[in-house]
C-alpha cells in the first residue's frame, strides 16, 4: 500500500493493487450485503472494471490474536459492494487484469471509534436502523462507553481471553436475538443499567475469588461480563 497523501484528520489517501485490496475483509458491523446491488454494479459496469478504482475507505486497528499477541488489521467500511464485484471478478475471469485502487485509510483504537466513524460516513446516507447489525453497533458502543473507561481496556478486538471480552463475540451474542434489539438511546440505556446491576451483583455474590485465575483477575478488574463463555447475561437483559 502506498501513501499519496495524509489528510488534516490523519487518515491517509493510499494506493494498492486491487487483487490485493479484496483480501481485507468487510468489516462486521458493516450493512447486510444486498447482492442485488451487487449484481446492479456488475451490470452498470460490463467489462469495465478499471472503473471500480476509487471510492473506498478502511479502517485499521490492532486486534489480538489467539495467542495474545497484537496485529494491525485491516476491514472495509465503506464500498463492500464494490469490493464484492472485484472479488467476483477475480475468482470468475479467467484472465484477470491488476490494478490500482484508492483507499482511504483510517487508523482507529477501538470499536466505538470504528462505529462512530462509520455513522459519520454514513450521516448523508440512508441508514436502515431496523437492521441488526447497525442496532448491535449501538448497543456495543454504550458498552464501551460503560465500561472501557480505564486504562485497561476490558471490551476488546480481535481474540481476548477471559475476563476480557470479544468484540466479535459480543456481536455474534447480540445477532442471536434480532427481534430484542431497540433503536432508541433510551431502550438502550435501560439495557446498559441492567448489564452494570448483573455486573455487580455477580462481583458481590456469584464471584469465586479463591480459585480458578481468571476469577480473581475478573474480580481485580470488577468486570464479570465474560466469564459466562456463552454471554447468557445478554439474552437475559434484552
Amino acid at each position: 500500500m502506498k501513501t499519496i497523501y495524509t489528510l488534516n484528520d490523519g487518515s491517509t489517501l493510499c494506493t494498492m493493487p486491487a487483487k490485493e485490496f479484496t483480501n481485507i475483509r468487510t468489516w462486521q458491523g458493516n450493512r447486510i450485503m444486498d447482492y442485488r446491488h451487487v449484481e446492479s454494479i456488475k451490470t452498470a459496469i460490463g467489462s469495465n472494471i478499471q472503473h471500480l478504482d476509487n471510492g473506498y475507505k478502511i479502517i485499521e486497528c490492532y486486534e489480538a490474536d489467539a495467542t495474545g499477541a497484537d496485529h494491525l488489521t485491516q476491514y472495509i467500511i465503506d464500498g463492500q459492494h464494490r469490493a464484492e464485484v472485484l472479488r467476483q471478478y477475480y475468482k470468475e475471469s479467467p484472465s484477470p487484469i491488476d490494478f490500482d485502487v484508492v483507499v482511504l485509510r483510517k487508523h482507529v483504537e477501538s470499536e466505538g471509534d470504528i462505529i462512530m466513524y462509520f455513522n459519520a460516513i454514513n450521516h448523508t446516507k440512508s441508514i436502515q436502523w431496523k437492521d441488526p447489525i447497525l442496532l448491535t453497533n449501538m448497543y456495543i458502543a454504550a458498552l464501551e462507553s460503560a465500561f472501557n473507561i480505564h486504562r485497561v481496556k476490558l471490551i476488546r478486538n480481535g481474540s481476548t481471553h477471559r475476563p476480557y471480552l470479544s468484540v466479535d463475540k459480543l456481536r455474534k451474542a447480540f445477532l442471536e436475538y434480532p427481534d430484542r434489539l431497540k433503536g432508541t438511546k433510551a431502550d438502550i440505556d435501560v439495557f446498559i443499567e441492567k448489564v452494570k446491576a448483573y455486573n455487580t451483583y455477580n462481583l458481590t455474590y456469584e464471584m469465586d475469588v479463591k480459585g480458578e485465575p481468571t476469577f480473581k483477575k475478573a474480580s481485580d478488574l470488577q468486570f464479570t461480563l465474560a466469564m459466562n463463555t456463552k454471554l447468557k447475561w445478554i439474552s437475559d437483559l434484552l
